[in-house]
């Protein structure tokens, strides 16, 4: 556990789950996505479907921690940004922002948000 986000610090779960919110979360986006789209080229829609609108509501709250995060607790933010072990993370953002644009295009044939 980091320093500072026991019980003792006086933060609450959601403030420290803010204040240690790992970049690399948006990786679930990305394999969720992944295995979305292989059921549907599996011909398996309920769970394609299913895992699709799981990651719209994933890669939103993933968004909102990032950018409470951010504002809140800035210098945590930029520490993990810089950081060599922890900086990689931060490309399962694109990734995960990739696939779910893939998502859009492919099962929902929704080509507007996926370019967005």
């Amino acid at each position: 556990m980091k320093s500072g986000s026991g019980p003792e610090s006086g933060r609450s779960k959601l403030q420290s789950a803010i204040a240690d919110f790992p970049p690399a979360y948006f990786s679930m986006v990305m394999a969720t996505g992944i295995v979305s789209i292989a059921s549907h080229l599996l011909d398996m829609p309920l769970i394609s479907v299913a895992l699709f609108e799981l990651n719209i509501v994933c890669y939103f709250v993933l968004w909102i921690f990032t950018w409470a995060r951010i504002f809140i607790y800035p210098h945590r933010f930029f520490d993990d940004l810089k950081d060599h072990f922890n900086g990689v993370g931060f490309f399962t953002i694109v990734a995960g922002s990739c696939v779910l644009g893939s998502q859009f295009a492919i099962l929902m044939k929704a080509f507007k948000p996926a370019t967005a």
